[in-house]
């Protein structure tokens, strides 16, 4: 909606839509906030098992069908993804 529809709404409701976006929108940044901090603490905490040497490279459960479906496919395609360890040549 441009400044030019403004005309076309009473007063009121374009009042109240301005709250009512203003207020999703702050609501949303504040969601937002939270799920990021949960998402970096996750994160953080998969990466340290994903260090650990109990860790088996693969889908993390049964029921990730898709993750499943998209690894057998690399697999195929690239010969490296078979192996349990990258090659020592592989990264520094």
């Amino acid at each position: 909606m441009n400044s030019n529809d403004r005309g076309a709404l009473p007063a009121p409701t374009w009042g109240r839509l301005y709250l009512e976006t203003k207020s999703a929108r702050y609501l949303n940044w504040r969601i937002n906030r939270r799920v990021n901090v949960e998402d970096t603490e996750l994160v953080a905490r998969v990466q340290q098992g994903l260090q650990s040497r109990r860790f088996e490279p693969g889908p993390l459960s049964e029921t990730e069908v898709c993750l499943r479906n998209f690894a057998r496919r690399l697999r195929g395609l690239i010969p490296e993804a078979r192996l349990r360890r990258p090659p020592t040549d592989w990264c520094a």
